[in-house]
């Protein structure tokens, strides 16, 4: 499927919790609830109180479609409850329209059992059948074959790698906190930001080119302050639901400086194999990103590089990422991207005079278009931003 941008929207949960009651919820649930809602993390938690049907009703499809994130936890039962699967189906419905995302957690079980459905994951034609035959859907089986399977296939939490629960119970709150940081750090990107939809629409159909299945490095170009970070990160957010790894790499040039690549190194790995990475030396790290990311289909932000060490250390080759990943590069240097060859580039650009006339006015009346009255004046206010001067005089 090629991934689609998205515009932000608002969300009443931050995460949702899907699992098999029985198995989990008095133990590890509850534990993993309090965890998070103790963190800030809006958590909607389904009251197991509740007398449950053989299908999900509206009130909890409505809280998964309110959710920004998912995470589902497969136990030793969870395949034996249609209520369970049907969640699992709305939830990956929802990925695909809403652009939600999913998180795995393997309780217990192993991971291949689920993917390949073996074991207690081996859905019962049986009791399939006559959930078929009460409900008149006569596509369940291949619906919840396919979601097991796919819901697999994402980067999660395998409870067999950890010492106990508490271990991965702090994991999986720190690295939800992370991507909810991701995803909310920059809310103000669509709000107030005129002539972004142009611009998006632009790159994404003319350099990032979703549509084709290669690996491909867009660089976005321009002189600093001019918008290249807040437009990559309007891109990054549209685009990440779309990708089963993501990662943004804001002030590359200043962090280098100040920590070296290394640390964006480390970075890189750890938010894209979401676990905890050490790396020796840059020349170490190189190595190990083209090692671990070459089959992965990833989608990278590279923000504000200034040198070629930085690109080469980073995103050395197209070679070092799976089919379908796209790496985004801000430079105020567009020499630097022409000398590591890459796929596109697109010149970030100021403000149009319709553009700049309507932020104008929204920021001095709180609407569109100036009145009529100030209309003038305004442009001259702008003519004086443009470097023409400023008639004083029209101001008495």
């Amino acid at each position: 499927m090629t991934s689609t941008w998205s515009p932000r929207q608002r969300w009443k949960y931050d995460v949702f919790l899907s699992f098999r009651g029985e198995d989990t919820h008095e133990t590890f649930i509850c534990h993993l609830y309090r965890a998070l809602t103790a963190r800030g993390i809006i958590t909607f938690l389904d009251d197991e109180s509740l007398e449950r049907g053989s299908t999900i009703g509206p009130s909890l499809s409505t809280a998964i479609e309110d959710s920004r994130s998912a995470l589902v936890v497969f136990s030793e039962n969870f395949a034996s409850s249609s209520w369970c699967l049907d969640e699992l189906s709305k939830i990956l419905q929802c990925r695909e329209e809403r652009g939600q995302i999913i998180y795995p957690i393997f309780y217990q079980v192993d991971p291949s059992d689920v993917r390949k459905q073996r074991g207690s994951f081996q859905l019962r034609t049986v009791e399939v059948r006559e959930h078929e035959e009460v409900y008149g859907n006569k596509d369940k089986l291949k619906e919840w074959t396919d979601a097991l399977r796919e819901v697999s296939r994402i980067a999660g939490w395998d409870s067999s790698t950890y010492e106990d629960d508490g271990k991965l119970i702090e994991e999986i709150v720190m690295d939800t906190l992370t991507s909810l940081r991701d995803t909310y750090t920059s809310s103000s990107v669509d709000k107030g930001f005129i002539g972004m939809d142009s611009r998006i629409d632009d790159l994404l159909h003319n350099c990032i080119c979703q549509q084709f299945g290669g690996v491909r490095i867009i660089g976005i170009h321009g002189m600093r302050g001019i918008g290249k970070t807040t437009l990559a990160r309007a891109i990054y957010d549209g685009l990440a639901h779309g990708f089963g790894r993501s990662c943004f790499l804001l002030n590359v040039r200043e962090k280098s400086e100040k920590d070296g690549l290394v640390s964006l190194q480390e970075k890189l790995l750890s938010r894209i194999l979401r676990t905890k990475v050490d790396i020796e030396d840059e020349y170490a790290g190189a190595a190990m990103i083209e090692r671990r990311l070459c089959e992965l289909k990833v989608l990278v932000v590279i923000d504000d590089v200034d040198h070629f060490n930085q690109l080469d250390k980073l995103a050395g080759s197209r070679d070092w990422f799976g089919p379908g990943s796209r790496i985004i590069v801000t430079t105020p240097d567009i020499h630097l991207l022409r000398g590591h060859d890459v796929d596109a580039t697109y010149k970030a650009t100021g403000l149009t005079d319709g553009e700049a006339i309507q932020l104008l006015s929204l920021k001095a009346f709180k609407k569109s278009f100036p009145p009529e009255d100030y209309l003038e004046s305004c442009h001259h206010i702008l003519g004086y931003a443009q470097g023409r001067g400023f008639p004083w005089l029209l101001w008495f």
